[in-house]
């Protein structure tokens, strides 16, 4: 599913579930490091592309169709997360939303969740 928005800068797509390869031609930026009080759960796009790999969800907002300004990650809970004990890929788990400082407040987040959720087979 690939959903746009206009920005104050520029027009952002939303792009959920993206394959393991895309990642490879798609640019991380530093912007999710270089916060002294805040660092990113996730700073690189290897680690996003690993959620993809076991069957978790993400939802990336792109800039110019390949930097990545905005991710959201859905994902099974880990063996040691008391939801896991419920056996099967029964429940998901929010992991992850962010959005560059300098994008947010344009509703990129909302769109995120939209279309992580919008075809999760619920």
């Amino acid at each position: 599913m690939n959903h746009g928005i206009k920005t104050k800068k520029d027009r952002v797509h939303i792009e959920a579930n993206p394959t393991p390869d895309r990642f490879q031609s798609l640019i991380f930026p530093s912007g999710f490091t270089k916060y002294d009080r805040y660092t990113s759960i996730y700073t690189r796009k290897e680690e996003l592309s690993h959620f993809v790999e076991k069957n978790g969800r993400v939802a990336l907002a792109l800039l110019d169709n390949q930097v990545i300004i905005g991710f959201a990650v859905l994902d099974y809970p880990e063996e040691t997360e008391r939801w896991a004990r419920l056996g099967g890929k029964i429940v998901m788990a929010l992991k992850a939303v962010e959005v560059l400082r300098e994008e947010r407040n344009c509703g990129i987040a909302r769109k995120l969740l939209f279309s992580l959720f919008s075809d999760v087979g619920l």
